[in-house]
């Protein structure tokens, strides 16, 4: 595996991996609203971050590049949650789907969102 395709997989992992990292010792006394709102604000700012670190070394086709990371980090997402967080939470896949796995679409949004304004800019936009 060639070195960037490692970072954009350990990217990726990080961006499941932060957040679930922190939420570990959140009190599960806190509103159930209160700690999705933490998490959400927490996974978009470990993937914003990681976003533009990503696209420091690109150069050329920036949306194309956006709309790649993205579908590769909400696949690697999506994954860690089926295989990790639904056995742990007993939660079935179609409550889990329409209540978190849906908000995984952020990140390839996000990720566009920044490709698209990257390469608008190159061009001179």
């Amino acid at each position: 595996m060639n070195k960037r395709t490692t970072r954009l997989l350990g990217y990726g992992l990080l961006t499941w991996l932060v957040p679930f990292a922190v939420s570990i010792p959140i009190d599960s006394e806190i509103s159930i609203f209160l700690f999705k709102s933490i998490m959400i604000v927490l996974a978009s700012a470990t993937g914003g971050g990681l976003l533009v670190l990503w696209f420091r070394d690109v150069h050329e086709n920036h949306l194309r590049e956006g709309l790649t990371v993205g579908i590769v980090w909400l696949i690697i997402n999506r994954a860690l949650d089926i295989i990790i967080l639904l056995p742990l939470s007993g939660t079935p896949a179609g409550p889990w789907f329409t209540d978190t796995g849906l908000r995984y679409l952020m990140i390839p949004i996000m990720a566009t969102a920044m490709g698209y304004a990257l390469e608008d800019a190159a061009a001179g936009g």
